[in-house]
């Protein structure tokens, strides 16, 4: 630089990589720059919401619009032509979330009276009644393009997006680091399921802001490195996510844009900046993410005048498991992660990763690993997706149809570390004689270890009674079901035949041995479906030969509620004896489904699959921790 001007320029951008290695620093230097880009978003979100409610509604269009998810079903899969709703359950990769859907339609196209203002904050729908304490702010741009289109006709809108992105995206990188990290873009988008992400919008937006904000990210790079802009940008993308999407795989937007700017990043750094990175981007996200969120939960308070915000605490403590749901112990949430992870056992996505990590292992015979100083962030952005499912285990465990997909941000970090570790660049001598062995022997005992905590998968099965012939009674105080198990087992998930037209109260759900409450469930009436089967996660441990009671009181609800009683001959659900209503002994089951969680045989194809996520999570350690004393007693890079 010749001027001075220039110069201070070049200090300024010195001073800023030296601050980022501190997050106090970081927080000191810019908490009044971000704040003002929050509550620009704020305004901006609650401005484009009310403009979006003077939209009037094209009435064909809703019409049609409805009658594509009426005759597809609430959660049918899209490899298959038949209209079902009953994949619910299943561990299918492709089954979409049309009662979702339908939610964001009849919010989009609500017709209520009263003032944008109030509808924006409301967020008022025939079907979901009131959905306050989301943002729901897809309705800015669905209510516009559903005067112009259908729903089918924005399906087709919507892929033709995504596949542009993907291209795009495909180009900047294969032009930036090769074939090989093409490849594993295209591995994260086939994982995600194009198809399904495409026609469901429920999944869209998080894939929108998630690979569109790469896109952008990593094609105006020299913007972005400049003055800690890279923060304001994962500031914007937490806040987006918080107003766009229904709490479906929010941690996308922070992880996929965040490895592929350190994956195509020139810029020599050491491993301690790389995950100072990881740790200042991930804070500032959250900050944008719960501060976006926060502040609808304040202007629906204000604006409404009623406690939005009591709702929404109610809410966090219930998704993460921290209310008394029975999937706040260390095993419920744990399980959370399997069965999420359980959706890769699916052939084609289980040909896939298992390729990945043999071509690793054949690499790795071959050289010797890279000691990049990028692979400590590529495993901290790794172990992110457990700590999310750990942390909201309720709310992954019920709904991991479509959450499984934040496990993309695991997996593209692990493809990452792969590619990283024996690329073409930096140190990558051929391995000896001696040291392949020395490998194999490695790869060896990670087989074994592997498959040693593979035999701690448990598996139970699901059963139902659920049959043709049933009688609806109408409950006045409580129902009360007598249990004896024939042996020790975990209930993880319960169906209840409830019903009721209600959203005010809960069902109080307890269990009893003899005269001790030993569990107590909490079904609130406005998170229940409208059909007739109500699922909630007790994670009751039962032992074989006791006598248990069940008993279920709906309390504050002001409309009566219904119980579905299947007929004796459709006693399916062992242990169950007797059910009675409001006092009165009935014949048969109460209508139930039952998951249990016990040691169950795992199928082989399980257990294998389970061996090689091991190996990999073995391996991605010990290449983590290639090259310092903890692993070679070498000297720390």
């Amino acid at each position: 630089m010749t001027t001075e001007e220039d110069g201070q320029i070049d200090g300024e951008e010195m001073e800023n990589r030296q601050g980022e290695g501190s997050i106090t620093a970081l927080i000191r230097k810019n908490t009044a720059r971000y704040a003002m880009i929050l509550v620009l978003g704020i305004v901006l979100g609650i401005l484009l919401l009310s403009l979006a409610y003077m939209v009037p509604v094209n009435t064909e269009n809703r019409d049609v619009s409805y009658a594509v998810l009426e005759e597809e079903g609430w959660y049918p899969r899209t490899s298959t032509v038949s209209s079902a709703d009953d994949y619910f359950l299943s561990f299918y990769p492709d089954v979409l979330d049309n009662s979702s859907d339908k939610i964001m339609l009849t919010i989009a196209m609500d017709t209520s009276e009263g003032r944008p203002l109030v509808r924006a904050m409301e967020s008022f729908s025939d079907y979901a009644g009131s959905y306050s304490y989301y943002w729901h702010g897809y309705v800015a741009i669905l209510r516009p393009l559903l005067f112009f289109f259908d729903f089918s006709e924005i399906r087709i809108l919507n892929s033709a997006c995504q596949i542009l992105i993907i291209l795009l995206l495909g180009w900047l990188i294969g032009r930036e680091k090769g074939k090989g990290y093409v490849l594993a873009l295209a591995t994260s988008y086939i994982l995600m399921n194009p198809r399904t992400v495409s026609m469901g919008l429920q999944y869209s937006w998080t894939f929108h802001i998630a690979y569109g904000g790469t896109l952008v990210l990593l094609s105006k790079r020299g913007f972005f490195e400049q003055k800690q802009r890279i923060f304001c940008f994962f500031l914007i993308e937490g806040m987006l996510t918080s107003y766009l999407d229904l709490l479906t795989c929010p941690l996308l937007t922070w992880g996929i844009p965040l490895l592929w700017w350190i994956i195509t990043q020139r810029q020599e750094r050491g491993a301690s900046e790389w995950i100072k990175t990881v740790v200042q981007s991930g804070c500032v996200w959250i900050a944008g993410y719960a501060g976006m969120w926060a502040a609808k939960w304040a202007a629906a308070t204000i604006i409404l005048r009623r406690n939005v915000i009591g709702t929404a605490i109610e809410e966090v403590f219930l998704r993460s498991g921290a209310a008394k749901t029975g999937t706040d112990n260390l095993t419920a949430r744990w399980n959370a992660v399997y069965v999420n992870w359980r959706h890769y056992t699916y052939k084609v996505y289980f040909v896939v990763l298992a390729g990945w990590l043999l071509w690793w292992i054949f690499r790795s015979l071959q050289k010797k690993w890279n000691k990049s100083s990028k692979r400590y962030a590529f495993f901290l952005i790794g172990i992110s997706s457990l700590v999310w499912y750990v942390v909201l285990s309720n709310h992954t465990m019920i709904h991991h149809l479509f959450t499984y997909r934040i496990f993309g941000v695991s997996i593209l970090a692990f493809m990452a570390l792969a590619l990283e570790s024996v690329g073409e660049t930096g140190e990558n001598l051929k391995l000896s004689g001696g040291g392949r062995a020395a490998m194999a022997g490695l790869f060896g005992a990670f087989a074994v270890l592997a498959y040693i905590c593979s035999l701690w998968a448990k598996e139970g099965p699901s059963v139902t009674n659920c049959g043709e012939d049933y009688q609806v009674m109408q409950m006045v105080k409580q129902v009360e079901m007598e249990v004896t198990f024939p042996c020790d087992t975990i209930i993880a998930e319960m169906d209840l035949g409830l019903q009721s037209e209600s959203e005010q109260g809960q069902y109080e759900v307890e269990l009893w041995e003899d005269d001790k409450l030993k569990a107590r469930n909490t079904l609130y009436l406005k998170d229940c479906n409208s059909g007739n089967l109500q699922r909630f996660s007790p994670w009751w441990n039962l032992k074989s030969g006791r006598a248990y009671r069940i008993t279920v009181e709906s309390v504050g609800t002001d409309a009566p509620v219904q119980v579905w009683v299947e007929e004796a001959k459709d006693m399916f659900l062992p242990g169950f004896e007797t059910v009675s209503v409001d006092g009165v002994e009935k014949e048969g089951q109460m209508m139930m489904g039952i998951r249990y969680m016990d040691r169950y045989h795992v199928p082989d194809e399980v257990r294998l699959f389970i061996t090689l996520s091991w190996i990999g999570i073995f391996m991605s350690a010990a290449c983590t921790l290639y090259g310092t004393k903890v692993l070679w007693n070498r000297k720390r890079m």
